[in-house]
């Protein structure tokens, strides 16, 4: 699918690229030195052992985000390193994993900190061995860490993604069955979020790899297993992987019926949601329902974080305006205009020019010569839809313009090639209301109504109404998103108790001191 890559929302705080672009966004950040990233690797392995004792989901997603500028900058010594420290040479992937990482690239001179000093010793790029000392404080605590499955998959996960990164894809295919299959071997509620990750990287490196359409089977499976176990993050993950691989080969019905049968939960993420939405959005397009699509869509952009996913929410509005478009709208020209998007959308602003104008000539020259980067973005399709509403925007301007206008002007005009072919088109347009207007047959002629005011219509109570049930439902889905802290009832509970219990005391000691008295 060639908007593949857009659709990827970045899970991570401050990471704003899917896999692919994570090599771009790397001379734009701040590097760390060597030192602090193998010390930030090991503190992320004992806050995820001590989330893993305390069954405490948010120290686990806690230290997903703390794996950002691990995934962009780790290397194969670092790699190679933490898998001797903190994973058991017993274990059965060990060996691959290993020779996975033999075929990473080493620490590259540039992702060093000039500010902290740090050097190579060896000119090969071989970091200095004081860069992986341990505190001895720190080996007790690895070594118990060492025997957790959560920690093993964390690291396999890790080097999954880098080979990811360096475009290893075959490689990384390769290495992602092996670690579903050691994922599946597992019945942990503590490795449900982990395990989300893995199944990202498993159908993106199988993605790029060309055997998209193997794993299909493997997260139905998967899916069906976190339905049974009510694991609601893997569920929402395992969804949306799906509906992107059956929108990948257009299998549209197939992903229907996915999504009429599956209920997307709605305590995940605000990513998670997001993808959902704009999947289910480009089906509905696929599906002819344009003003549930829009909704969607436009859900999508709202939800979307502001200053991250960039690619997201671009291919989110491109296929947005199409939309739009196909309703007969017109999109606001500022939205063309916004820095940073001005020139992804330039082919887009020029289509919507043509539509407006309804120029169908003009319309069809903008679409053979934007058609290359219609096609990568997976819209051509839609995009030669608007052919109708060039012709019902062309007829709305003559009827406006004319109270009185020969069939034969019109399809001048239109570029229809006959005069039967325009008579066609005005009677269907009449039929579904784009414009007020009759034909004179013996004429041959249309004739325009005289146009009434809008506010005496129902359109401006119908605009209201979609207005406040968008404010309603707004309002509904923050009051659903809202945390409280774990426990909070208990604790007033307890308090009301000990109220009731100093209320009782209170009683029996005035009583006992009137009897005295």
């Amino acid at each position: 699918m060639a908007d593949a890559e857009a659709m990827d929302v970045a899970e991570e705080k401050g990471t704003s690229q899917t896999l692919d672009s994570a090599d771009a966004t790397e001379a734009a950040e701040p590097v760390p030195s060597v030192v602090p990233l193998y010390k930030r690797l090991i503190a992320n392995v004992l806050l995820l052992s001590k989330a893993v004792e305390a069954s405490n989901v948010q120290l686990v997603e806690r230290t997903l985000r703390y794996t950002t500028q691990l995934r962009k900058k780790a290397y194969r010594q670092l790699l190679k390193k933490a898998l001797t420290t903190c994973v058991s040479s017993n274990d059965s992937l060990y060996e691959s994993f290993t020779k996975a990482v033999d075929s990473l690239p080493e620490v590259r001179r540039e992702w060093l900190s000039a500010e902290s000093g740090d050097v190579l010793d060896d000119p090969a790029g071989e970091a200095p061995d004081d860069a992986f000392r341990l505190n001895p404080s720190e080996k007790p605590a690895l070594e118990t860490a060492k025997e957790l499955p959560e920690v093993t998959v964390y690291l396999y996960n890790l080097v999954l993604s880098v080979m990811l990164r360096e475009r290893q894809f075959a490689d990384a295919a390769a290495g992602g069955n092996l670690l579903v299959e050691y994922l599946q071997r597992w019945n942990r509620r503590s490795l449900d979020v982990l395990g989300s990750k893995v199944y990202q990287n498993y159908s993106f490196a199988h993605e790029k790899a060309g055997s998209y359409a193997d794993i299909r089977l493997v997260l139905l499976r998967a899916h069906r297993t976190a339905c049974l176990q009510h694991n609601e993050i893997g569920r929402a993950v395992l969804l949306n992987l799906l509906l992107r691989n059956y929108l990948a080969f257009n299998a549209v019905d197939h992903a229907y019926k996915l999504v009429d049968k599956s209920d997307f939960p709605e305590s995940v993420s605000n990513n998670q949601l997001c993808r959902y939405l704009y999947y289910l959005g480009r089906m509905q397009t696929v599906q002819l329902d344009y003003s549930d699509a829009h909704l969607r869509l436009q859900q999508a952009l709202r939800k979307a974080p502001t200053t991250t996913a960039s690619g997201f929410k671009l291919q989110t509005q491109k296929l947005q305006i199409l939309v739009q478009l196909l309703m007969g709208d017109i999109p606001e020209r500022k939205i063309f205009l916004q820095k940073g998007t001005r020139e992804q959308l330039a082919s887009y602003y020029r289509l919507t020019q043509a539509v407006r104008e309804g120029e169908i000539q003009r319309f069809y020259k903008v679409l053979a010569e934007e058609a290359t980067n219609f096609r990568r973005d997976g819209n051509y399709v839609i995009a030669q839809r608007l052919a109708h509403n060039v012709i019902k925007i062309g007829l709305r301007r003559i009827s406006v313009s004319y109270s009185r206008i020969h069939l034969d002007d019109i399809a001048k005009i239109l570029s229809l090639g006959s005069t039967r072919a325009a008579e066609h088109v005005v009677a269907k347009a009449i039929r579904d209301g784009v414009i007020d207007a009759v034909i004179d047959h013996d004429t041959r002629s249309m004739i325009s109504n005289e146009r009434l005011n809008v506010y005496d219509t129902e359109e401006p109570q119908v605009a209201f109404h979609r207005r406040i049930v968008f404010c309603l439902d707004l309002h509904n889905e923050a009051v659903r998103s809202m945390q409280y802290p774990a426990d909070a009832y208990k604790s007033k509970q307890q308090k009301r108790k000990d109220e009731e219990v100093d209320e009782e005391e209170l009683a029996k000691e005035l009583a006992e001191a009137e009897m005295d008295e």
